[in-house]
């Protein structure tokens, strides 16, 4: 049995003296307290320090948690391709200058431009009436982008109750149809716009081409109904119809599809949105009573 006998014991007794030295003489010895004292500082220091930067960071965190949960979800435009020409929408929504983002999605109705052609805006029209219904639903859009003869697609949704809001207009053109009246130029934008106004679908942003041709058949026959008045030059919107608004754009009838006016494109979807959000937060006559 070795105990105290054992060289282990001795060399354990010595360590442990020799730490009691060093302590005493750490105690006496101001210079070595000094360093001592030095040392502890500077790893309490750095110890704050860490926890500091700990808080600081969790800090961060938490409050680019609240920016984001209450950051408004972007918002999406879907664009209604009806026997249309084909849009880079993601470079136009790059060129967006609104605060809150939006992008584009495309419901591309194939073979629509067919059987119109051969078979008129009505039966093409029932031919995806379902579709557009069934991805209106399923996508939820927070406006709606047509052009040329995808004014009759908005108008029909509109008099079946199945949009009311934002949406843009891309060189409209009406078209005769069951919920249309047809017979001349003039009966087809009177019948047309008289269910958008009394539908109450809005913001409405047109936008049309410099062309002489652009003004004649459709700003002209627009003002010409007198439903929404004429374009106030001073603030591009009509004089009965405050939440519609029209701009010319360089270019004929194609212009819509001149990458050069991609920029002008996200102006009207950025107007509309400003437009409105404004209409949104005015108060009620309700509230005003």
């Amino acid at each position: 049995i070795q105990a105290a006998n054992h060289p282990a014991f001795f060399q354990n007794q010595a360590t442990v003296r020799a730490k009691a030295r060093a302590v005493d003489e750490t105690a006496h010895n101001p210079h070595a307290s000094n360093i001592f004292r030095l040392y502890t500082s500077r790893n309490f220091a750095f110890v704050n320090s860490f926890k500091m930067l700990w808080k600081s960071l969790f800090l961060l965190l938490w409050s680019w948690h609240l920016v984001c949960a209450t950051m408004p979800a972007p918002r999406m435009v879907l664009a209604i391709q009806a026997a249309n020409h084909p849009v880079d929408w993601s470079k136009i929504a790059l060129l967006s200058k609104s605060v809150r983002p939006w992008h584009i999605e495309e419901l591309v109705l194939e073979g629509f431009g067919d059987i119109m052609k051969f078979d008129g805006f009505q039966a093409a029209l029932e031919k995806y009436e379902r579709p557009i219904r069934d991805e209106l639903a399923r996508r939820n859009p927070d406006a709606i982008l047509v052009s040329s003869k995808g004014l009759g697609i908005l108008s029909f949704l509109a008099s079946q109750g199945l949009w009311a809001g934002p949406a843009v207009l891309l060189s409209p053109i009406p078209n005769a149809c069951n919920h249309i009246q047809g017979g001349s130029w003039e009966s087809e934008w009177s019948s047309t716009l008289k269910i958008l106004e009394s539908e109450g679908v809005g913001p409405l942003a047109f936008g049309v081409g410099t062309s002489h041709d652009e003004k004649m058949l459709i700003i002209d026959e627009m003002e010409a109904t007198g439903i929404c008045g004429r374009v106030r030059s001073s603030t591009n919107t009509f004089e009965k119809c405050s939440k519609w608004f029209l701009y010319s754009f360089p270019g004929n009838h194609g212009w819509k599809n001149d990458p050069s006016n991609a920029r002008n494109i996200a102006l009207l979807i950025d107007v509309l949105f400003y437009m409105h959000d404004q209409v949104a937060n005015l108060p009620s006559a309700r509230d005003q009573l």
